[in-house]
């Protein structure tokens, strides 16, 4: 499987964390805060500490790219 063979973390957890990320940017949108935090929060279930804001991080380019390309 493709996930698989791009990070460590099983397939499984990997689809997990696909669509949880899918649920907090949502929760965002409605709320407008809490969406991130509740991200870090999971990751931190499945990561050492140390890597937690740099992955959380590589999401930010793409989420401020799609604003302004609406």
């Amino acid at each position: 499987m493709l996930l698989e063979s791009l990070s460590p973390l099983s397939g499984g957890i990997n689809l997990v964390l696909v669509l949880l990320s899918v649920f907090t940017s949502a929760f965002t949108a409605a709320v407008g805060v809490g969406g991130g935090v509740l991200m870090i929060m999971a990751l931190a279930q499945v990561m050492p500490a140390a890597a937690l804001i740099p992955v959380q991080g590589l999401g930010g380019p793409r989420e401020c790219y799609s604003c302004y390309t609406r």
